[in-house]
């Protein structure tokens, strides 16, 4: 059962740097149905922008501490 289940992720499954992260009830479906919530899909811009947020979150807590 792991490996079918496996293989099916394989084929199936986006590449994790661009799987929408709150998202994997649609996971299995290719190609996404039209109804595919629009917050689910990934914009890549905001998540740079996000993680630069979070890397200078992280800075300004440790300074604090310091």
């Amino acid at each position: 059962l792991r490996e079918l289940f496996h293989d099916v992720f394989d084929t199936t499954m986006v590449p994790k740097h661009k799987q929408p992260q709150r998202c994997t009830s649609f996971m299995l479906t290719e190609p996404p149905p039209e109804d595919f919530p629009e917050w689910a899909i990934v914009n890549e811009e905001e998540e740079k922008q996000e993680e630069e947020r979070e890397e200078q979150e992280e800075e300004r807590e440790e300074r604090e501490e310091e």
